[in-house]
């Protein structure tokens, strides 16, 4: 919760990729909150009303997950429309005559999204899900500490550089829309 809220304010994308972990940590532990409370939440250096906080934040991700039948896989619906509202806003940014350095970061990236889409569950994923999923799966084997190929690395910089110009212009746009 302290660390998702943080990253909700400073990257779009860092905050899904966050929220994609926090996900499988609450599948990881069974949907157990006691679990989630000893190994996680207990470990944090805050006054007992955060960590209550704390835990009612994960007790009603849990609740949303299983009420969402997300045992298995899948995210939450708040993340999979603010993965919609993503990808529509991508959209926009290509059909903008004026965002010509974000159509080059795209184009430098597409044949990489389109070798992600090929290798993944989901071949008719639009290109931000495709991109998310492709992050969380290298974030993944960084942790497991898995070799990477060059080409690998190389083709996620492509993703990595459009992703990171996507959240700082969408952060950009909730600014100003909200400032309105």
């Amino acid at each position: 919760m302290i660390i998702a809220s943080k990253k909700r304010s400073e990257n779009i994308a860092e905050y899904i990729l966050y929220m994609f972990q926090v996900e499988d940590l609450i599948r990881a532990y069974s949907f157990d909150i006691k679990l989630i409370d000893e190994y996680i939440i207990s470990k944090f250096d805050q006054p007992y009303p955060v960590k209550r906080e704390m835990r009612e934040w994960y007790s009603s991700l849990i609740y949303i997950m299983k009420s969402n039948n997300l045992n298995v896989k899948g995210h939450i619906p708040a993340l999979q429309s603010l993965i919609e509202d993503l990808e529509s806003f991508h959209n926009k940014l290509l059909t903008s005559n004026e965002e010509e350095k974000y159509h080059l970061l795209y184009t430098r990236a597409r044949s990489s999204i389109e070798a992600l889409r090929a290798h993944s569950d989901n071949e008719s994923g639009y290109d931000i899900e495709v991109c998310l999923n492709g992050l969380y799966g290298l974030l993944m084997l960084r942790l497991m500490k898995k070799t990477i190929s060059p080409e690998t690395h190389e083709a996620f910089e492509f993703i990595s550089e459009m992703i990171a110009a996507l959240s700082s212009k969408y952060l950009d746009y909730e600014t100003k829309v909200s400032k309105n």
